[in-house]
């Protein structure tokens, strides 16, 4: 069975915002972000009031407070333009590129203007599920990103899909997941 799609910017911003949201030096790094910074602040703080300066002693509290609650807010925010600046970088080629995809007994084949890449369906390492996506990552290659709302029958995909990769393939499906 064949499929039609393109994929744009945004498609692939998703697919690296979700890896990220997934990965867990990321996630101790703006975990580890939030918590210095708000020590540093409280820090500071607690100098001034000591040193008797109670109104700077405040200002440094209050932002060490802001900080604990709005760092996280910052941090994606710093992530998703650096993976916005780095999806452009390496894959504007194939913004809007329609992208087509064979499901075979046994392999998928895609293919695009750049070339076609055949995929043993036992090299499949994950399916990744979300509300708008499905993410497949194959070994040390380039992951195979379907947005479903650029399907029509991503229904059949679907099953499919599920018809053809083996259980022990890692299957996790997050239809809640937002950055």
């Amino acid at each position: 069975m064949t499929y039609t799609y393109s994929l744009d910017e945004n498609d692939f911003l998703q697919y690296e915002l979700y890896m990220a949201s997934r990965n867990d030096r990321i996630k101790k790094q703006m975990t580890r972000g939030r918590v210095m910074n708000f020590i540093f602040f409280m820090s500071v703080g607690y100098f001034f009031f000591s040193g008797g300066n109670k109104i700077l002693g405040s200002y440094f509290v209050v932002i060490g407070i802001l900080m604990i609650t709005v760092f996280p807010l910052y941090s994606k925010w710093r992530y998703k333009n650096y993976y916005k600046r780095q999806v452009r970088q390496s894959s504007s080629c194939r913004f809007n590129v329609p992208e087509i995809l064979s499901v075979g007994a046994d392999e998928l084949a895609v293919s695009n203007d750049s070339g076609s890449m055949q995929i043993k369906i036992s090299d499949i390492t994950s399916v990744d599920e979300t509300d708008r996506y499905l993410f497949l990552s194959v070994g040390q290659g380039e992951p195979i990103i379907i947005p479903k709302e650029k399907l029509s029958n991503i229904v059949d995909l679907t099953s499919r899909l599920n018809d053809i990769i083996p259980e022990a393939t890692p299957y996790t499906e997050d239809l809640q997941w937002k950055w």
